[in-house]
């Protein structure tokens, strides 16, 4: 991300807090426009933030990041490689946890079907 677009995306979270409806939709619907490249940057915000509002927000944006990147993804793997069940697995639990280290995983199922 360069420096101009990591700039607007702290400012966009900077206001993140905006009590009228309307201008928040508008500050969530550009932050999320960044997609997964915006949440280290949203998660650092909600690690620190004081205000309970302001944190839920803030989960709510990662969470719907997540979302939309799964959706996007499973699509693409019902589009192209629909016998593949492990990465189906692999990009739903990636959802819950989005640290999985898939190629890990992959090995070892690799290595199972070898022993079977």
């Amino acid at each position: 991300m360069v420096k101009q677009a990591k700039n607007e995306l702290d400012a966009l979270i900077s206001l993140i807090d905006e009590p009228d409806r309307e201008m928040y939709l508008t500050i969530r619907e550009k932050i999320s426009g960044y997609g997964k490249e915006a949440i280290p940057r949203l998660e650092e915000a909600w690690l620190h933030s004081e205000n309970p509002e302001s944190a839920e927000r803030l989960e709510h944006i990662i969470d719907e990041i997540r979302f939309n990147d799964l959706y996007h993804e499973l699509k693409s793997w019902a589009d192209f490689q629909n016998n593949d069940l492990l990465k189906a697995f692999l990009l739903i639990s990636k959802f819950r946890f989005p640290d999985l280290d898939e190629d890990k995983y992959i090995s070892e199922f690799e290595r199972l079907k070898q022993d079977v």
